[in-house]
């Protein structure tokens, strides 16, 4: 997880973009040691709270669920990695259904 984040940041900061936003698709148990490196690492606040971030596996509150939606913002300088803000995290909402029409909602 530590080197795909180098990696990461690497290639974004070749981007001709100043704050590109990047889709990663992963298992939870990824998402997961990225949060303690962005915890542990970073200082990133979850929103959570920090506390399921303090050990290895804390409680399955600190999981995020299958198809769950997290969402930060990284700040990197061209030595990597400076802070991250957790702005959504294991969110599920666009699993529910409208009543109305059955379409799932958009987050």
């Amino acid at each position: 997880v530590e080197i795909f984040l180098q990696d990461l940041c690497l290639a974004v900061q070749k981007l001709s973009q100043d704050s590109p936003t990047i889709l990663l698709v992963t298992h939870s148990g990824f998402i997961r040691q990225l949060n303690l490196i962005f915890v542990d690492s970073f200082h990133c606040s979850m929103p959570e709270g920090n506390a399921e971030f303090s050990t290895y596996l804390g409680s399955r509150l600190g999981w995020s669920p299958n198809t769950g939606v997290s969402s930060y913002t990284v700040h990197t300088a061209p030595a990597g990695v400076v802070r991250v803000e957790c702005k959504l995290s294991g969110c599920g909402k666009h699993l529910a259904v409208e009543q109305e029409d059955g379409d799932h909602s958009p987050l």
